[in-house]
């Protein structure tokens, strides 16, 4: 079974908020620590590993404002989504008097794996889910609609001149681990017609 590190709830709804719950979950993949602390099932259960009833709230939160949900899949002593990548306390060794077996002698590489493992594809899903929401808002602020249809009756009554309008949604990344690299630019062409090509 793959593993997933987060979990995604109404996409489809049309709401403006994107509710998160960093703490949903006390599930240890078995990626890590072959899924096993080395903690009491009691601990795990505690507020050191999630964040009791929170998962439920958020969920019942995004049906009442029509919002998607995205949930952790993780627990916090996994490593834990409510911090920076640098924070000293990302993996947390001890945690309310309780020693975290699996953790106590996580060093750098340890760290990195787990981000790559839990932590970024969550707030990957979380920069992600706003995208539909920025669709919906330039479809209405550009009059997407209305300037589709006059393309369209223009079309249909010129033979020869033919013009085009697409909203497309892209995503580009650049990966260079030298942060100097990571530039982009764009090519636009502008014809005479007006029309333009990004």
């Amino acid at each position: 079974m793959t593993y997933h590190p987060f979990h995604t709830f109404g996409s489809e709804r049309g709401g403006r908020w994107l509710i998160t719950c960093d703490h949903a979950r006390n599930f240890v993949p078995s990626q890590v620590a072959g899924g096993d602390l080395g903690i009491a099932a009691e601990d795990m259960a505690r507020h050191i590993a999630y964040d009791p009833g929170a998962a439920g709230v958020s969920l019942a939160l995004g049906e009442i404002l029509d919002a998607s949900v995205v949930c952790s899949n993780f627990s916090r002593l996994v490593i834990d989504p409510n911090r920076g990548e640098d924070d000293p306390t990302l993996v947390m060794k001890l945690y309310d008097g309780t020693i975290i077996p699996a953790n106590r002698h996580v060093g750098a590489e340890e760290v990195e794996r787990r981000l790559n493992l839990c932590y970024r594809p969550y707030h990957q899903e979380v920069e992600d889910n706003i995208l539909p929401r920025l669709i919906g808002e330039l479809e209405s602020s550009s009059d997407y609609q209305a300037r589709r249809e006059a393309i369209l009756q223009h079309n249909a009554r010129s033979s020869i001149i033919k013009r085009g309008l697409a909203l497309t949604p892209v995503k580009f990344g650049i990966s260079f681990t030298a942060t100097w690299y990571n530039q982009a630019g764009a090519l636009i062409h502008i014809y005479n017609d007006g029309s333009i090509h990004l």
